[in-house]
């Protein structure tokens, strides 16, 4: 079971780094003539680092921005929304060209973004739908819970007979 989640997880996972990865080459490459992209800026706020999620996002965006020629720069805002909004202000006055967001609130983050996107940098927004963003990728946690669920109780089912101690 466990393998099977991790596989999916990894694939959906790549799949949003695939994504990123054109949506990016996108906005970097000029439609008249295909020329080597500019060195650009990327800067990403998320609530913790020490999520194993957000590591291994920052550690393969490190990767795939390094490679085509940018710099990336991740912080952690330790679940501290007013530390957050810091974050974009800098991130804002050091000339990024583009942000990625994992919003500690999604309500204290809004005029800041809206501020950076008057500045031209490109907001991405990952598992909220925040207005001032020029993509959200958006994610039921609610419904992927219910996955893991049927999933477990799947395994316990056909590896334990259906009985299982469980700790939360």
């Amino acid at each position: 079971m466990e393998g099977h989640l991790m596989k999916k997880f990894s694939s959906f996972f790549m799949l949003f780094l695939l994504v990123f990865a054109i949506l990016f080459t996108c906005v970097l490459l000029d439609t008249a003539k295909i020329v080597a992209a500019p060195k650009f800026r990327v800067g990403m706020t998320v609530q913790d680092l020490s999520n194993q999620i957000w590591a291994a996002t920052a550690a393969e965006l490190k990767k795939i921005i390094k490679a085509e020629g940018g710099e990336f720069t991740v912080v952690d805002s330790s679940n501290n929304a007013g530390k957050q909004v810091n974050q974009i202000e800098n991130f804002i006055a050091s000339g990024v060209d583009a942000l990625i967001i994992h919003p500690v609130e999604k309500n204290s983050v809004e005029k800041p973004l809206a501020r950076a996107r008057e500045n031209g940098v490109k907001v991405y927004c990952w598992d909220e739908n925040i207005e001032n963003a020029d993509l959200c990728w958006l994610i039921d946690n609610y419904k992927i819970g219910k996955m893991v669920g049927k999933y477990a109780a799947d395994w316990i089912n056909e590896k334990l007979g259906g009985k299982a101690k469980l700790g939360f």
